[in-house]
């Protein structure tokens, strides 16, 4: 069973903006070639469930077109038994062998066909959404709602099931979705923490700004000092807890000093009364 849905918007290009439709939806099949080594490695793999014999395993991958969303999907169920990488979900395969059944679903941004930048400098993008049961009737449906759920695109989520002889009834989507909102939800986190860092980047030169308009008063020479850079502000490892932290801290800065500057120009604004 397969259900797709193509919903129409716009959005602001930037750094990490989709490439032209050409680019973006080609798909390089000499990668989906080997038989051995994963085109398109998961991101994140969530723990494995095991119910009366069945074992329930799902990873979440990077996926820019739904022909490489199925491409993958394909070789996973091909192929991903055979693979060499060592990772403990290389190993459950290698152990258990094929899958019984893939469940794949995914959502991709794609830009609209024959689509033109608005004045806004906007450009309008598809999103292209569906899911593959593969055998497992309407369990694709679940997977994709999580994707839904956590707003997520340009991601795949599979689902693996090793059927171990025993039906389990509506208990078999309960594990499909535990398992798909294990790694949709470190994904989701991935993607916070990136923002936060690129928020942390525009705080960080907003604060410099404020500073030295500060510094070239008296009062801020004497109130402010020179700001020294913290260890903890190495972005490139803080978790996301720490992110978060640290742009609460830049915002209780900002504000900080932009009171300093609105004293210092009061009091300016003060002294040139009394002068006149």
């Amino acid at each position: 069973m397969q259900n797709t849905i193509d919903t129409f918007f716009t959005s602001t290009p930037s750094s990490s903006s989709k490439p032209s439709s050409s680019s973006s939806t080609k798909l390089d099949l000499r990668k989906f070639s080997s038989t051995t080594t994963h085109p398109n490695p998961p991101i994140h793999t969530s723990q494995p469930i095991t119910d009366r014999g069945s074992t329930f395993l799902a990873t979440i991958h990077k996926c820019t077109s739904p022909s490489e969303a199925r491409a993958t999907q394909s070789w996973v169920k091909r192929c991903g038994h055979l693979q060499t990488t060592n990772s403990k979900e290389v190993e459950l395969r290698q152990r258990l062998g094929k899958a019984s059944h893939d469940i794949a679903a995914w959502r991709c941004l794609l830009p609209s066909p024959n689509s033109t930048t608005t004045t806004d400098n906007e450009i309008p993008f598809v999103l292209s959404e569906s899911h593959l049961d593969d055998g497992e009737t309407h369990a694709g449906q679940h997977v994709l709602s999580t994707l839904r759920t956590h707003a997520l695109s340009d991601t795949l989520i599979i689902v693996s099931r090793w059927f171990g002889g025993t039906l389990l009834g509506p208990a078999r989507f309960t594990h499909i979705k535990a398992c798909a909102e294990e790694v949709a939800k470190l994904y989701a986190e991935d993607e916070e923490r990136r923002d936060l860092i690129r928020t942390l980047g525009l705080l960080d030169e907003e604060l410099g700004c404020l500073r030295e308009e500060l510094r070239k008063t008296t009062e801020g020479e004497a109130t402010l000092g020179k700001r020294k850079r913290q260890d903890d502000d190495n972005l490139s490892t803080i978790d996301l807890t720490k992110a978060r932290r640290l742009v609460q801290a830049r915002e209780r800065s900002i504000k900080s000093v932009r009171a300093l500057l609105n004293a210092n120009k009061q009091s300016q604004s003060q002294n040139s009364s009394t002068v006149t």
